[in-house]
């Protein structure tokens, strides 16, 4: 065994699994093209496999090594243990991203609300979750021109709203301030288009 390879099955597992990890990227591309032709779809995909992907790498890169750490094992709990404390939300983030991909929660291009903020999702990362405002101080359905982001971690415990998930319009009201006094017959005339009796349509002259 060379001195400067102390552990042959690790490194070399290692630097095969982030080789095969690295070209298993381009591989959403591929079957999300194959497998749906709506955009929207082949972006959960495409981020679910990747996601898989990260998360699998990571524990076999861990197992690989954890044999070669027996000793201190009682040290590396209480790291572990305080890391874990230390990195609560983004470890919150990632699962939250599987979970997103995994339950068909949400993709880009939906609207959706999420502790009393509302935008249209442009992207889903590891870590947070981009949405285009809409609403704030810009009345109803107008975009805010703020980007919002949201970590990913504010999945768990918040109820998520989504407003086009399985229908291709937004559900809004229009309100009329229309009161007793009135005239009806003019606001009717002015919400069907409808040309008042006296008025005559002007006549085409000839070319």
């Amino acid at each position: 065994m060379p001195r400067w390879l102390p552990d042959p099955v690790a490194v070399i597992g290692t630097a095969t699994t982030i080789a095969v990890a690295a070209l298993l990227y381009a591989a959403p591309m591929i079957v999300s093209k194959r497998s749906s032709k709506d955009e929207r779809e082949r972006y959960r995909l495409r981020n679910f496999f990747t996601t898989v992907v990260v998360f699998v790498a990571a524990a076999i890169i861990v197992f690989l090594w954890a044999h070669t750490l027996k000793e201190k094992g009682t040290f590396l709990g209480l790291l572990g243990a305080g890391l874990a404390v230390a990195l609560r939300e983004p470890l919150l983030s990632l699962a939250a991203r599987l979970a997103i991909f995994t339950g068909h929660i949400f993709t880009a291009g939906d609207r959706i609300e999420i502790q009393h903020m509302t935008g249209d999702v442009i992207d889903v990362g590891f870590v947070y979750t981009r949405m285009l405002e809409i609403g704030s101080w810009i009345g109803r359905v107008q975009y805010s021109g703020r980007l919002l982001l949201l970590p990913n971690s504010a999945l768990f415990g918040s109820p998520i709203l989504n407003y086009t998930q399985y229908l291709s319009c937004i559900w809004d009201e229009v309100r009329l301030p229309i009161t007793y006094d009135s005239n009806l017959e003019e606001a009717i005339r002015i919400l069907t288009g409808r040309r008042r009796v006296h008025e005559r349509v002007p006549e085409r002259r000839a070319a």
